[in-house]
């Protein structure tokens, strides 16, 4: 996933080890699921990000995401 959209804004995952680049600019905040905060993770407010701000997101989730290995298919089940 490079980003979402949901009630909270914009959903942006950039990986754990970019975690205090991410910090850094306004408007940005960590997922919190049933109170914990999942590293990597960032809901950013669509008010607060317009044209280099909203590149700059894209650019940080695209350099995490492009780092993930690709995924296999499933397994099939046993019976």
């Amino acid at each position: 996933m490079l980003c979402g959209a949901g009630k909270n804004g914009y959903l942006f995952q950039v990986g754990a080890e970019t975690q205090a680049v991410a910090e850094r600019p306004s408007g940005g905040r960590p997922l919190v699921m049933c109170g914990r905060p999942m590293r990597g993770f960032f809901w950013v407010d669509p008010a607060a990000i317009e044209g280099k701000a909203l590149n700059r997101w894209l650019a940080l989730a695209e350099a995490h995401v492009g780092m993930m290995p690709a995924k296999t298919g499933r397994k099939a089940k046993r019976q």
